[in-house]
C-alpha cells in the first residue's frame, strides 16, 4: 500500500478547498469537523485494502503497521490541510462497532475470506494516540457513527476484555 505524490497532492488539494469553500463563510454553509474514511477498520469493504491469498488460498491481511502507517499520514495531511483554512476545525476517524476484535478474529477465518479483512477499532485507536502523540499529536477524535439498524450483534462483554 502506498500513495504517490500525485495522489498526495490530490489529496491535499481535495482538502484544502473543502476547508476553505466550507469553513469561512455561513453563506454556503460551515464544516467544522471533516471525517476521513468511513468504518476503517473494515479495511476490505470501506478503506479498498486488498489483501493477498496464500498458495492455498488463505487471506493473508496487509501487516497492520504497514497499514495504520498509510492511514495515519492521510489522517494527519487531511488535518494539516484543514486547519491551514480553520484552525478550530476537527478531523475524526470512523469506525465500527466492534471494538476490542476484528471480523477476521472474531469469526476465525480459515479460508478466502475477503470480507473480513479488518482490524479492531481499539488497536486502530490505541495505534494513533501512541504514534502520533510521539510525533506531534494534533486535535482528533472520532466520529459518531449512527447506524439505520440495530446493532444487536455488538457485544463488548464478548469482544472487549476489559468487560470480563
Amino acid at each position: 500500500m502506498y500513495i504517490s505524490n500525485a495522489g498526495r497532492d490530490y489529496w491535499i488539494a481535495a482538502m484544502e478547498f473543502m476547508a476553505n469553500r466550507y469553513s469561512q463563510s455561513s453563506t454556503l454553509g460551515i464544516v467544522n469537523k471533516f471525517i476521513v474514511g468511513n468504518e476503517i477498520d473494515y479495511t476490505y469493504d470501506w478503506y479498498l485494502l486488498q489483501p493477498n491469498t496464500d498458495k492455498n488460498g488463505k487471506v493473508q491481511r496487509v501487516e497492520f503497521n504497514t497499514f495504520m502507517e498509510e492511514f495515519a499520514r492521510t489522517f494527519r495531511l487531511a488535518n494539516n490541510a484543514v486547519k491551514k483554512y480553520n484552525a478550530s476545525a476537527k478531523v475524526l476517524i470512523s469506525l465500527t462497532h466492534n471494538w476490542a476484535q476484528s471480523t477476521y478474529d472474531a469469526y476465525n477465518v480459515t479460508g478466502n475470506h475477503l470480507e473480513y479483512n479488518s482490524y479492531a477499532p481499539k488497536d486502530i485507536l490505541d495505534w494513533i494516540s501512541k504514534y502520533e502523540k510521539a510525533r506531534g499529536d494534533y486535535d482528533w477524535g472520532v466520529a459518531a457513527h449512527p447506524y439505520p439498524i440495530g446493532t444487536t450483534s455488538s457485544n463488548p462483554t464478548k469482544t472487549d476484555p476489559s468487560w470480563s
